[in-house]
């Protein structure tokens, strides 16, 4: 559904999905399900193979259907806790692994955590422009 590098490098993830009533008149509005519904769909998504039939989710889309009203799935995205942890930690983790064995090896601790230095800095660039053009890449995606 998405590319290695939107699945495994962008900040961002899916937070839930919301139904959208909208006629050809008016503005697309929330449908106000409960939390115990949105969540069931969820993880219907998530997890297809827990579906018993076939043709469940065909069924309770014809089942919304009328002649003024159509209805749009939309898929909410939210910031990743996790990966936005990992992504900042990890280059801390290579920076100060790399000074001290480094420093280990050589034995010249001050060279050592300059390169460290040197790799952490770089490496918070790169984070740096990764949070850009995830935020750039969502933000052109919403406009409709």
């Amino acid at each position: 559904m998405c590319g290695f590098w939107r699945r495994y490098f962008f900040l961002k993830t899916l937070r839930g999905l919301r139904v959208l009533a909208y006629s050809p008149v008016t503005r697309p509005t929330i449908v106000p399900f409960d939390d115990f519904v949105l969540q069931e769909m969820m993880y219907a998504y998530k997890h297809p193979d827990t579906i018993k039939t076939d043709d469940e989710w065909i069924r309770w889309i014809f089942r919304l259907r009328r002649r003024e009203r159509r209805h749009a799935l939309e898929f909410v995205e939210g910031w990743s806790g996790t990966r936005i942890a990992i992504a900042g930690t990890t280059p801390w983790l290579a920076s100060c692994l790399v000074g001290i064995i480094w420093s280990a090896a050589r034995g010249n601790i001050q060279t050592a955590f300059t390169v460290a230095g040197f790799i952490l800095t770089s490496s918070t660039v790169i984070l740096a422009v990764l949070a850009i053009i995830s935020s750039v890449e969502s933000s052109n995606r919403a406009v409709t």
